[in-house]
């Protein structure tokens, strides 16, 4: 008698517990993820101290961003983005701290961005890799959040290009 009723109190809990993980609704089960490309051509005004045997980097980024291939609703093919970012770090042998903060913006409307790049310099002739965070925006971007990733190459007279891909959702 109290094997059968120990093995019943098993299957009712196990029914319950189950019951329970099963009938939790997803509270991002509505929300849509979007990708984008751009290319972004721009002016660096960094000022580099020299501090034994890594660099200081302070200044800005201004330039022009392009979006490319497009499937959301927001950011869509063509679109062009006046970028401006402020940059600060330090440049070490081995690897690199530098951050930015950017703002890109279209007639009223703004997307807010941060970045890292943990490798690399901002010599002429370099290329590298970093990272950003879509954070927000105002206007018709007011709900946007997203990462993205980039490689950026340095140019002779301070100019640089940027290839990036992005994911987001609004």
């Amino acid at each position: 008698m109290f094997k059968k009723a120990f093995i019943f109190l098993i299957v009712i809990s196990s029914n319950f517990a189950f019951a329970g993980v099963s009938g939790t609704p997803n509270p991002n089960a509505d929300i849509e993820e979007y990708v984008f490309s751009y290319q972004m051509s721009a002016k660096n005004n960094y000022t580099l101290v020299n501090i034994d045997n890594y660099k200081v980097v302070s200044g800005n980024i201004i330039g022009n961003l392009v979006i490319g291939e497009a499937n959301g609703p927001l950011v869509t093919k063509g679109h062009s983005f006046e970028n401006k970012c402020a940059v600060f770090g330090k440049i070490m042998p081995f690897e690199s701290e530098l951050e930015s903060y950017c703002v890109l913006a279209k007639e009223d409307s703004k997307i807010f961005l941060t970045s890292i790049r943990t490798k690399g310099s901002t010599d002429s002739g370099e290329k590298n890799i970093g990272s950003n965070t879509i954070i927000g925006g105002t206007g018709e971007y007011a709900k946007i959040k997203g990462k993205c990733n980039y490689e950026v190459e340095y140019k002779e007279n301070s100019e640089l290009i940027v290839n990036g891909n992005c994911s987001y959702t609004n």
